[in-house]
């Protein structure tokens, strides 16, 4: 996911120290093609993760991508990952990576997506403006996921903290 985040989007750093990540997919580039894909290197992970893990990838994947499809045709930046280590957790890094560039996506007028399937971040991305758009369970995983979309660029909630 990285090296994806690095070759087609743009990533944000908290530090040198690397506390969090943000990876974002811009509107040119937010459909991931079995192209990208490879460039990436996504057919080693066919041979890093057990086959039925590889499957449930396959299926979140899937899951991600025709839900952005149906809610999201129109040009948007798409949170592709955001990571903060277990250490660092609380601290504010998350914060400091969303404001970072929610108030550059706010200042372009466009709409932005993310999907999670950690209930414990629906709190959180709605703290910056996010709702929750469709929620359902990935097919053949029992895995959790939530659409989210953020288009008020107004700044009403979303950069406030």
């Amino acid at each position: 996911m990285l090296r994806y985040g690095v070759l087609f989007g743009e990533t944000c750093v908290t530090s040198s120290n690397l506390e969090g990540v943000a990876l974002w997919l811009p509107p040119q580039e937010s459909s991931m093609t079995f192209r990208k894909i490879l460039k990436a290197g996504g057919l080693s992970l066919a041979f890093m993760v057990k086959p039925d893990a590889l499957l449930k990838l396959r299926s979140l994947a899937q899951t991600s991508e025709d839900a952005r499809k149906r809610h999201v045709p129109f040009p948007h930046w798409y949170l592709f990952l955001l990571a903060v280590e277990p250490a660092h957790q609380g601290k504010g890094y998350a914060s400091l990576l969303l404001k970072h560039m929610l108030a550059r996506i706010d200042s372009e007028r466009l709409p932005s997506y993310l999907d999670t399937t950690e209930e414990k971040n629906v709190s959180i991305y709605q703290h910056y403006g996010f709702r929750v758009i469709e929620a359902t369970t990935v097919r053949n995983t029992g895995i959790a996921f939530r659409a989210m979309l953020r288009d008020n660029w107004q700044g009403e909630a979303s950069t406030e903290a």
